[in-house]
């Protein structure tokens, strides 16, 4: 699965949101990650030959990308169809 994120981040703050957003959620997924493979390796039998899988880094980064994307999706939903305030008519 390609990820693709093209976000306009025109601004240095946007860009500094998503940088702090990244380093908050990467290691919540990291540990998301590495717990299960930890205790799949220690219940494992000895005598089958070890699964290949992907980097526990790379895995972690492309759902920390994944969980990005939908978060700024559904902001931007709800900011699109927010109620906006009207103002008062004064009789």
């Amino acid at each position: 699965m390609q990820i693709a994120l093209h976000s306009t981040l025109h601004r240095p703050a946007d860009k500094i949101r998503f940088y702090l957003l990244f380093s908050v959620m990467c290691p919540l997924f990291l540990a998301a990650e590495a717990i299960p493979r930890f205790f799949k390796l220690l219940m494992a039998e000895t005598t089958k030959p070890p699964v290949k899988q992907r980097s526990i880094f790379g895995a972690a980064k492309e759902n920390t990308y994944i969980a990005i994307s939908y978060a700024l999706m559904a902001r931007s939903e709800l900011q699109k169809f927010a109620r906006q305030t009207r103002t008062e008519r004064l009789s």
